[in-house]
């Protein structure tokens, strides 16, 4: 957790994005973060003023400091995206990027409210890869099997890259609609709470049912 964060009169603070960038020092390994401002100013600065440092020690880099910022979220943000753009992601071995840089050799890190979320951590990361492996609940007369749908644009260019067995990313932020409805009867949730199910199993999806029940 950070030090307190010294006493003046600050505006609303962005606090998901104040926690977002402590998630990322600690996930680094980042110990002993601390915000703040030097002693001297503290009698004559103002809201506004670029005196704001953010600090914290890594294992492998000693200290790390960026300075010069308008306020602690600023300074504290500055310090997790020098810290970790360009580095290699520990998971998918790609270079991280957390700006605009398109390409299969970035993992572009978003940030999901209080929290950078990993490019290769996404719902449906690898096209090629997204083979059905899981399994439906044997359909049970007048019960619905609820389920949950993700759209996400993608260019006829990726999709001939998938068909050719290419692993293609589908980033959060080309993800357009997420819903939630029967299998069967396809009605959505909103629709379709507290009714009964008026179909009957959907014959697309019969090897995808378990057989030995719930």
């Amino acid at each position: 957790m950070p030090d307190e964060t010294p006493e003046t009169n600050l505006p609303s603070l962005d606090e998901d994005t104040l926690h977002a960038s402590i998630d990322v020092i600690g996930r680094a390994g980042g110990s002993k973060y601390e915000v703040g401002f030097p002693k001297e100013v503290e009698d004559s600065m103002q809201v506004g003023d670029p005196v704001w440092y953010a600090k914290a020690k890594f294992p492998k880099h000693g200290c790390m400091k960026v300075e010069g910022f308008t306020d602690p979220v600023a300074a504290t943000e500055a310090l997790a995206r020098r810290l970790v753009d360009g580095w290699k992601c520990t998971h998918c071995g790609k270079r991280v990027s957390l700006a605009g840089r398109l390409g299969s050799e970035n993992c572009r890190w978003t940030r999901q409210g209080p929290r950078w979320v990993r490019g290769c951590e996404s719902v449906g990361e690898l096209f090629a890869d997204m083979g059905a492996s899981g399994t439906l609940e044997p359909k049970v007369e007048g019960k619905h099997r609820w389920i949950v749908t993700v759209g996400y644009s993608i260019s006829e260019k990726k999709l001939r890259l998938a068909h050719s067995k290419t692993r293609v990313n589908l980033d959060r932020e080309n993800r357009f609609s997420i819903s939630a409805g029967c299998l069967d009867c396809e009605l959505s949730w909103y629709e379709g709470e507290g009714k009964l199910c008026s179909s009957e199993q959907a014959p697309e999806f019969a090897d995808k049912t378990r057989k030995d029940g719930p």
